[in-house]
């Protein structure tokens, strides 16, 4: 990753820091999961409810928080934080007109989704909507069912507060013209994120 901004740029490629932040985070779960399942011990029997259904989409949002913060990585690397400032527009467009246009790295696909900052900060933006309403839909479902354990609603209920103020400090960063110590907090924030979703799954997996 360091040698990348030593060759044909001064700058770290965005890609390599995507996916040497993927890898940290990936070391991160596991070792959050494993302590989990250290403290607690072999599962119990009980009276948990968690549907199968419930389980596959915590899985899912788990990938999409995972995939949403390695395209946080993209947009940290591209300094797309300084463009389009304003929202929910990107200046004046749902679109921004640059999406297509070529990256730093030369054109094509892989270049445009690397390197453009108009595609990585609207992707970045898209994902999070995504996130959101996943986080509002499954947490607003566990809480409203019946016979769930009191453990289970109350991470729901956890999850959707975090996600909620995730989604603001986003915004606040964006509006704000990404000042370091904003986009620090948000890129902790995040991890918190992470962190509530897989507890979610976590408890879900223990029924």
């Amino acid at each position: 990753m360091v040698a990348s901004g030593l060759e044909a740029r001064v700058y770290v490629a965005p890609e390599r820091l995507a996916i040497h932040l993927g890898l940290a985070l990936v070391i991160y779960a596991l070792a959050v999961w494993t302590g989990w399942e250290a403290w607690t011990g072999r599962p119990r029997g009980g009276d948990h409810y968690a549907p199968p259904s419930w389980l596959g989409w915590g899985v899912g949002l788990v990938g999409l928080v995972f995939l949403q913060m390695l395209l946080g990585g993209l947009v940290a690397g591209n300094h797309a934080g300084l463009v389009y400032n304003d929202w929910p527009m990107m200046n004046g467009r749902f679109v921004p007109a640059g999406y297509a246009a070529r990256g730093s790295e030369g054109h094509g696909l892989w270049a445009t989704l690397m390197h453009s900052q108009a595609a990585v900060q609207f992707d970045h933006r898209m994902t999070a909507y995504l996130v959101f309403v996943i986080v509002i839909g499954l947490g607003l479902t566990i809480v409203a069912a019946r016979n769930v354990p009191p453990m289970l609603r109350t991470l729901a209920l956890v999850l959707i507060g975090v996600v909620t103020m995730q989604l603001l400090l986003g915004i606040a960063t964006l509006m704000a013209g990404a000042p370091l110590w904003l986009s620090l907090i948000h890129q902790l924030w995040a991890v918190v994120l992470l962190t509530a979703s897989l507890g979610l799954v976590w408890r879900m997996r223990r029924s």
